[in-house]
């Protein structure tokens, strides 16, 4: 499971950003939701749109992984719909099996009723982008993801690993989008950007900085800011590498599975959700 289909993101999502989907006021109110995020790209670190930082992860996303990853869910979770989020060179890249992957992920829309949408930058899009040209690249990925799925289809979210909180704002105000996967709390001393940490808890974001909850309605971003990432709070005390110690070691597939194997790494897994 190994970047299975690039990274799986997992995070509780309140249910007022549900509601707006439901058309139900008040009828997810006092529930909690897992939701399922992966994202598709090319490469690590999409700097641009023509300009890679990091390792090239095309074996990483093929057809055949996407279709295993998404029977894996629709058996253990029967029913559940989850979102695709792709980059902008995922979104434009010529080859086969990106062809193939997102023929794969618009069908997945019509079968299960999965969301498809962009993530800018492939994750540390405000590191290498001026707030201008990240809003134009979430602009025209959104209409690109719209033409990728056809029949008039419109994202509901984003996904960002970081999104400052101008390009959030631009967001719920130009784009209509309320619902945006923009910080990961404990990416604190981690590796490559660092967000200085943040809340584990989905918030409304300060017009200052996109990791501060808004304080009132002259400080408010109408654009949920959700958590990116599944971790062991346990261990997610620690910062980053300190004592050669991973602080997102336990139920992230990638730092556990990554450092200790298939075999042992699921186990360790399996022992921290069943805590």
């Amino acid at each position: 499971m190994k970047r299975l289909a690039g990274y799986l993101l997992l995070f509780i999502l309140p249910a007022a950003c549900l509601q707006a989907q439901t058309g139900k006021e008040g009828s997810l109110m006092g529930n909690r939701f897992l939701t399922l995020n992966t994202v598709i790209r090319v490469n690590q670190i999409e700097v641009s749109r023509d300009r890679n930082v990091g390792e090239d992860e095309r074996a990483l996303h093929t057809p055949e992984r996407v279709i295993k990853f998404r029977t894996a869910i629709a058996k253990g979770l029967p029913g559940a719909r989850i979102t695709w989020a792709l980059s902008w060179l995922a979104l434009h890249d010529s080859t086969d099996n990106y062809r193939r992957i997102r023929a794969l992920v618009a069908g997945y829309h019509a079968q299960y009723g999965d969301e498809v949408t962009f993530i800018p930058g492939a994750y540390f899009a405000n590191a290498y982008n001026s707030t201008d040209q990240v809003n134009k690249d979430l602009h025209e990925g959104l209409l690109k993801v719209s033409e990728l799925v056809g029949h008039h289809y419109r994202p509901q979210s984003i996904l960002a690993g970081f999104l400052s909180s101008k390009n959030q704002e631009y967001l719920a105000k130009e784009e209509g989008i309320h619902v945006c996967q923009g910080n990961i709390w404990s990416q604190y001393s981690i590796d490559n950007q660092d967000g200085d940490g943040s809340v584990s808890y989905p918030f409304y974001p300060s017009t200052g900085h996109f990791c501060k909850p808004a304080r009132g309605a002259a400080d408010f971003i109408d654009c949920v800011n959700l958590d990116g990432w599944t971790c062991d709070f346990l261990a997610a005390r620690r910062a980053g590498f300190a004592g050669g110690f991973n602080s997102r070691m336990g139920v992230g597939p990638i730092e556990t599975l990554g450092k200790y194997g298939q075999q042992t790494g699921l186990q360790e897994i399996l022992t921290k959700d069943s805590n």
